[in-house]
């Protein structure tokens, strides 16, 4: 059985259901955008988006984004490659072991 972790982000509008492997994939030293885009539409973490509105994600990355009209006119995809990659930098931050598998 898979290990998954659960995130909810800082302003708890999104709640999501990570497998470890994905976490460590969108989230390491160098350039993360390609492990991102093909993590997004795995089936256990497209089912989670596709769960997710356009306002509630456009809200929970406007409280971490440092300029939030980014976010408002970014399409859709890149916002949710954009939480994706902050939810798995936020569960290696609480679990750095992770790293170590």
């Amino acid at each position: 059985m898979e290990t998954s972790i659960g995130y909810v982000d800082g302003c708890g509008l999104i709640e999501l259901e990570i497998p470890n492997d994905i976490v460590t994939l969108c989230y390491h030293s160098g350039e993360c955008t390609y492990d991102v885009e093909n993590c997004i539409i795995e089936p256990t973490i497209r089912k989670q988006f596709d769960e997710i509105s356009d306002e509630l994600l456009i809200k929970s990355l406007s409280e971490v984004w440092d300029d939030v009209e980014p976010i408002e006119n970014a399409d859709r995809h890149t916002n949710e490659c954009r939480a994706l990659w902050i939810a798995c930098g936020n569960i290696i931050e609480e679990n750095p072991e992770l790293l170590d598998n």
